[in-house]
């Protein structure tokens, strides 16, 4: 049945992201707020991407992508929002895997307090296993790291509202030299475009990957 129920899923998804009406939002670009060293700074700054679709009924699908091909992984991911509800981790792409679990406390993005940065965390998410190669990109000991990660984002009002207020913060580690450093997006820009086509299947593969492997291991 749970095979069942995320093939379903992944089948949507899949036609969803491929279809003409579906509508990316870059969330523009990230910029680094703790300043622990330029190197890393600049190395997140250029490789991290996210992306916003909706999916009606008050749930948008966030893509956050680490392409490399400099060593970096996200593992914890923060959304500001007031018109959020809740966020959950839904897949990732590339052969490897990797989950995000809930923050109950919501944590707290290392140098969102910041007054220049001003990021009230609304809900955060971090990989379950807390390793400096496990995340979101690119590391010397897993060349099968996923290249982005897919969430699915709960919220109030309509989808304007929504992009109107979002901002998503990462912490980000496993770079060349070692140490962490935390991003955030400028927010929405609330004008929808056209998704490249890498970019709907980047999110597609992601799906079909998770919703593939759960079936490998059932049978």
């Amino acid at each position: 049945m749970r095979t069942q129920m995320i093939g379903a899923v992944c089948a949507a998804a899949v036609l969803f992201l491929t279809s003409a009406s579906g509508h990316a939002v870059s969330l523009g670009g990230f910029s680094c707020v703790t300043g622990n060293d330029a190197g890393n700074c600049a190395i997140g700054e250029s490789q991290l991407q996210a992306e916003i679709v909706d999916g009606g009924d008050n749930f948008a699908w966030l893509g956050i992508t680490n392409l490399g091909p400099e060593f970096s992984v996200v593992d914890r991911v923060f959304i500001e929002s007031d018109s959020i509800i809740d966020a959950l981790f839904l897949a990732s792409t590339g052969e490897g895997v990797v989950f995000f679990l809930s923050d109950w406390d919501e944590g707290e993005l290392p140098g969102g307090a910041d007054p220049d940065v001003s990021f009230v965390v609304d809900d955060s998410m971090t990989q379950l296993l807390d390793h400096p190669f496990f995340g979101i990109g690119p590391h010397p000991l897993d060349p099968d790291a996923p290249q982005t990660g897919l969430f699915g984002v709960f919220y109030w009002g309509d989808f304007d509202d929504l992009l109107s207020d979002i901002r998503v913060g990462v912490s980000v580690q496993g770079f060349p030299g070692g140490g962490r450093e935390s991003f955030v997006t400028a927010g929405g820009s609330g004008m929808p475009n056209m998704p490249e086509p890498s970019a709907a299947a980047v999110f597609a593969i992601g799906l079909l990957a998770v919703g593939g492997g759960v079936a490998a291991r059932r049978r």
